[in-house]
C-alpha cells in the first residue's frame, strides 16, 4: 500500500511539473508571436541638408576692461608733517611739477603728466614713513585688458584692429592690438590669456568701465556652405556626415570645414554644391499594432459623445416668445375648471384638494389684510398716502380686493355710527 500511494504523489508531481513547463514553453512561444505586434522598436529618425553656395563671415567678440597705464602713488619716505601742498584734487599736472613739501625739506614732484586723482593728507598733518601722500592718473593714455581664450588665442596678432565698445557710455571706437600675454595665469581647465589695446580716451571715458572688443572678421564669398546641424564628429573629432545608399543604408563620407559662424560651415573638400547628405536627428517609437485598447475598441466599440451646453434653455425661451411647443408638451395644459399643477407635479384628482386648500389659504390671507386695513386711523384709505393699491400686475386694480374694501369701509361707517348711539 505505501509503495502504490508513494507512486501515485510521485506522478501527480510529475503531472504538475510537466503541466508547468508545457504552459511555460507555450507562454514563451505566444509572446515571441506577438511581441512584435505589442512592443514596436525604436526607429532612427535621419534630418536631410543640402549644400549650397553662399558666405561665411566671423566676428570675433570679447570682455574686456579699461585701465590705466600710467600712474603715480607717492607716500613719505620719513616721519614728518605736511608743510605745503602745492595742488588740488583734479587738477592737471605736468611731469616735474611741485606736489607737496614736507617739514623735513622733501618736496614730492609729479612723475608723469596725469591729473590728481587723490591727495590722502592735509596741511599739517603728521605722517609716518610709507603713508600714502598723493595719486596721480594719466586718465588721457588708457588702455583697454582683454581676456581671450586658448581656442582663439592664435587668431590674434599684434597691429590687429579691433572695435572697442563702452557698455556704460554706448561709445565706439577703433584701436589697434598693442601687445600679447601669451603666459596664461588663469588657474582652471581652460587657458586664458591678456591682450592689450591702447588707446586715447574720448570723452568721459574712465578706467575700470567694463567693454567689449570686436575684432575684424573673416570672410569668405562663393564658398559650399553647409548647415552645422549636418556634421557629425568621430572618436578622434573628424567631422563627417551621412550619405544615403541605393540600398537604404548610410555610410560616412568625412569632410574638410574651413570657417563656420556657429550657424553655417565652409565645407573646404568632401562636397559639392547640391548634394544632400543627412544626419541623425533623434529616434521615434511608432504605434503599437497590437494593443489592449484596441482590442477593447474593436470588443466594445468606440463610441463619441457630443454634448450641447445651453440647448435646454434655448428651447424653453423659444416657447416663451410664442414658438411651437414640442410634441407631448401640450398634455400639461390642464382642463376647463380644474387648477394647474405646480412646478414639479402633474395634474391629477389627487392635487385637485391640494389646489383647493391653497385657494382657501390665499383668501384667509386676504381676510388678514382686509383687517389690518380697517386697524388704520379715520380719514385714511386701504392704500395710504402716496402708495398704489394692489393690482393684478397689469396695472388694474383687482376686483375682489376693491369690493372687499368697501365692504370694509361701510362696516367701519357702521360701528361709528352705533358707538355714537350707545353713548
Amino acid at each position: 500500500m505505501k509503495d502504490s500511494s508513494k507512486e501515485k504523489r510521485v506522478r501527480k508531481w510529475a503531472f504538475r511539473l510537466g503541466a508547468l513547463v508545457l504552459v511555460a514553453v507555450v507562454g514563451w512561444i505566444g509572446w515571441d508571436a506577438i511581441r512584435p505586434l505589442v512592443m514596436a522598436d525604436a526607429v532612427t529618425v535621419y534630418s536631410a541638408y543640402t549644400v549650397e553656395e553662399g558666405a561665411i563671415e566671423t566676428d570675433m567678440s570679447f570682455s574686456a576692461t579699461i585701465n590705466v597705464r600710467s600712474r603715480q602713488s607717492a607716500y613719505a619716505s620719513a616721519d614728518a608733517t605736511v608743510q605745503t601742498i602745492f595742488v588740488e584734487d583734479g587738477q592737471q599736472v605736468e611731469k616735474d611739477d611741485k606736489l607737496i613739501q614736507m617739514s623735513d625739506g622733501e618736496i614730492v614732484r609729479a612723475e608723469i603728466q596725469g591729473t590728481v586723482n587723490e591727495i590722502s593728507v592735509r596741511q599739517g598733518d603728521t605722517v609716518l614713513e610709507g603713508d600714502a601722500l598723493i595719486d596721480i592718473c594719466d586718465l588721457q593714455d588708457l588702455e583697454v585688458a582683454i581676456t581671450v581664450d586658448e581656442y582663439d588665442i592664435e587668431k590674434i596678432s599684434v597691429g590687429q584692429t579691433c572695435t572697442v565698445t563702452v557698455l556704460p557710455l554706448e561709445t565706439s571706437f577703433e584701436t589697434q592690438i598693442s601687445s600679447i600675454n601669451r603666459v596664461s595665469e588663469s588657474p582652471g581647465s581652460v587657458a586664458y590669456y591678456t591682450v592689450l589695446a591702447n588707446f586715447t580716451a574720448p570723452e568721459q571715458v574712465l578706467p575700470g568701465m567694463q567693454a567689449t572688443v570686436s575684432m575684424d572678421s573673416n570672410r569668405v564669398e562663393d564658398a559650399v556652405v553647409l548647415d552645422m546641424n549636418a556634421l557629425a564628429f568621430d572618436e578622434e573629432n573628424k567631422p563627417y556626415v551621412l550619405s544615403l545608399q541605393a540600398d537604404g543604408t548610410y555610410e560616412p563620407v568625412y569632410v574638410e570645414v574651413g570657417l563656420n559662424d556657429g550657424m553655417k560651415a565652409e565645407i573646404v573638400s568632401g562636397l559639392e554644391i547640391g548634394d544632400t547628405v543627412y544626419a541623425v536627428s533623434g529616434t521615434e517609437t511608432p504605434e503599437a499594432g497590437f494593443s489592449i485598447q484596441k482590442i477593447y475598441n474593436w470588443i466594445v466599440g468606440e463610441n463619441v459623445v457630443i454634448r450641447e451646453s445651453g440647448r435646454q434653455g434655448q428651447q424653453g425661451a423659444m416657447d416663451e416668445t410664442g414658438g411651437e411647443i414640442p410634441a407631448g408638451m401640450e398634455q400639461m395644459t390642464p382642463p376647463d375648471g380644474e387648477m394647474p399643477a405646480r412646478a414639479g407635479q402633474t395634474a391629477s384628482p389627487g392635487n385637485e384638494a391640494a389646489a383647493e386648500s391653497e385657494q382657501t389659504e390665499a383668501a384667509d390671507s386676504k381676510t388678514a389684510a382686509g383687517d389690518e386695513q380697517m386697524a388704520l386711523p379715520d380719514n385714511e384709505t386701504a392704500a395710504g398716502a402716496g402708495q398704489t393699491p394692489p393690482s393684478d400686475g397689469q396695472g388694474r386694480q383687482s376686483p375682489g380686493l376693491q369690493s372687499q374694501g368697501e365692504a370694509m369701509n361701510e362696516e367701519d361707517q357702521t360701528l361709528v355710527q352705533g358707538g355714537e348711539d350707545n353713548e
